[in-house]
């Protein structure tokens, strides 16, 4: 429908990974930045709002134009800080 959808977590990817396959939503979320992606572009894990600006720019998206849903006050800070609109 026209959203572009991602996940961005502090775990590493091979646990993400995991994660999104048991929950059945890892064909929904075409964009996934993990604690390694994070860590190997030298960039800051949340609550930092590397991560949030970094799937922005993968979906090609402006960081406005995003809405974080999160389940941590890291996810609230770090959409905070990456300038994005947030709900937990």
């Amino acid at each position: 429908r026209g959203l572009h959808l991602a996940a961005v977590t502090n775990s590493p990817s091979d646990i993400a990974e995991s994660n999104l396959r048991i929950a059945a939503v890892d064909h929904y979320l075409p964009v996934r930045i993990t604690r390694t992606d994070v860590d190997a572009a030298g960039l800051r894990p949340k609550p930092s709002g590397d991560a949030f600006r970094m799937a922005a720019a993968l979906l090609k998206v402006r960081p406005d134009e995003c809405l974080v849903i999160g389940d941590t006050p890291n996810d609230v800070l770090g959409a905070r800080d990456a300038g994005m609109m947030v709900i937990q």
